[in-house]
């Protein structure tokens, strides 16, 4: 999703993959520290970063998560002692 994209009901609207979401992400801080955002897309702006931020960490917990499940797998080095 493009800034100009942005508006209340697609703010939290999952992005396709979360290479997209970080590309997103970046684009939006990197406009926001270049003064590149219009003021009346600014507060959309925060929000959707707001979440994308929220998503992409849940996404990271997930996997950990799955990871923790899975537990030590062969030969990985660790020991179940």
């Amino acid at each position: 999703m493009t800034i100009d994209e942005l508006r209340p009901d697609t703010l939290t609207t999952p992005p396709e993959s979360y290479g997209a979401g970080e590309a997103e992400l970046e684009t939006i801080a990197h406009a926001i520290e270049q003064g590149d955002i219009a003021i009346d897309k600014l507060s959309l702006a925060v929000k959707r970063a707001d979440f994308l931020n929220r998503y992409l960490e849940q996404q990271l917990t997930n996997i950990e998560q799955d990871l923790k499940q899975l537990g030590p797998q062969p030969g990985s080095g660790e020991s179940k002692a």
